[in-house]
This record gives structure tokens, sequence and C-alpha cells, in this order.
């Protein structure tokens, strides 16, 4: 994920097929469902600003809203 922070889009590369991703608070609340594929951008505008995990089958990882 990139880049980390970010203040409006993140992109995600290096994906072998379409994943449906989740943004999840560190609350556990889901704020996002989307499909993503390799090089995808995911429009971040209307998150708050904090840490966020990005969910998929394949992979978790963490990232910085400004």
């Amino acid at each position: 994920i990139f880049p980390n922070p970010a203040k409006e889009l993140i992109s995600i590369n290096n994906l072998s097929d379409t994943y449906a991703v989740s943004i999840i608070t560190l609350h556990g609340h889901t704020l996002k469902k989307a499909p993503v594929t390799n090089e995808s951008d995911i429009d971040i505008t209307d998150l708050n600003a904090g840490v966020y995990f990005l969910y998929t089958d394949a992979f978790l990882s963490k990232f910085i809203k400004l």
C-alpha cells in the first residue's frame, strides 16, 4: 500500500487477482468495501484522519490517513 501515510488515495500493486478489500477501524468497524485489482487506487478522502486496516483474504495491512 502506498503512499503511507496518505491524504486522498492509496494504491495497491502486485496483486495477482481481484480481491474484495475492506477498510476497518482500530475498533473493528468496517467502513468501506470495494473490489480491487492490480494497481488499483482506493479513494480515502471520506475517512477521518487516523489509523486503519486494509483487509482481504490474501493480506492485512495498516495505513494512516492524514
